[in-house]
């Protein structure tokens, strides 16, 4: 999924997962940009705000494998935290 964001705004996806083991990668050009991800499971379960710095670099990217998870809809929201005009983004859910 291709979106652009600006500082402020929300961006919501949703995908359903079958398999108890997937990975998620919310990728951007600039690393002066901010954006956080936030990761809703079927039941209620919140994970995050996951912030670029979470794995320890600073490189416009959060990489995620969530694993034993639950079946059904999960919903993924992106939000522009620190963001100077416009921000190109790509989200994967694998």
């Amino acid at each position: 999924m291709y979106d652009s964001i600006k500082q402020g705004e929300t961006d919501w996806f949703s995908r359903y997962i079958s398999s108890p083991t997937f990975d998620v990668y919310l990728v951007w050009i600039n690393p002066s940009s901010s954006l956080t991800l936030t990761l809703y499971s079927p039941n209620g379960d919140v994970y995050g705000p996951f912030r670029d710095s979470s794995d320890g670099a600073v490189d416009g990217k959060i990489a995620l494998t969530v694993e034993n998870a639950e079946q059904g809809v999960w919903y993924f929201k992106v939000y522009g935290e620190r963001v100077s005009g416009f921000q190109h983004y790509s989200l994967a859910v694998l």
